[in-house]
């Protein structure tokens, strides 16, 4: 019924494909043509559907399956927080830990409604060091984190802009 309501009462309705707009489907697209590899980072409520159409290439942290120890998850759906509590993770050592080599950040800057705050990722890791914009629209961003390990991923967004004549440069992006 949850999902159902969203749905005409009609077979033809629920075999129509998802809603991009829900789903970030430009910046999961993109990811899916790039064709990069490793781990990613993702809302929460998107780490189902990002395996689903990523893996496995790109594997989630998070699939929406509560299945993780509540320090983990606090990290992972705080990418606001940056003080520490006894026993918790900081987000950018989440990252670190988790080893994420991209992360989709998602959603426009704007207030939340009093008991479900807004998240608002896209520009939760600009101009951080240690990781490079690859790709960005006005509702989610993609950041490669800058280690070796992501070289390959690096010459394929190179290759992938290239080859449509859009400028890229690995050190700013």
């Amino acid at each position: 019924p949850m999902i159902s309501k969203g749905l005409l009462p009609s077979w033809e309705s629920y075999r129509q494909a998802y809603a991009a707009p829900k789903y970030y489907g430009h910046g999961m697209g993109w990811l899916a043509d790039v064709g990069l590899e490793g781990h990613l980072y993702t809302d929460y409520s998107l780490g189902g559907f990002a395996g689903y159409w990523l893996a496995p290439r790109l594997r989630t942290t998070l699939n929406g399956s509560l299945n993780v120890p509540n320090p983990v998850l606090a990290a992972a759906i705080s990418p606001g927080r940056l003080g520490r509590g006894e026993g918790d993770l900081d987000f950018f050592d989440f990252l670190d830990e988790e080893q994420v080599d991209v992360f989709l950040g998602t959603g426009l800057p704007r207030v939340g409604t009093p008991n479900r705050p807004w998240r608002y990722t896209t520009g939760r890791l600009e101009g951080v060091d240690g990781w490079i914009p690859v790709f960005r629209n006005v509702r989610s961003a993609i950041y490669l984190r800058d280690d070796p390990r992501n070289r390959v991923n690096f010459e394929k967004v190179a290759s992938y802009y290239r080859q449509r004549g859009i400028p890229f440069d690995p050190k700013t992006g």
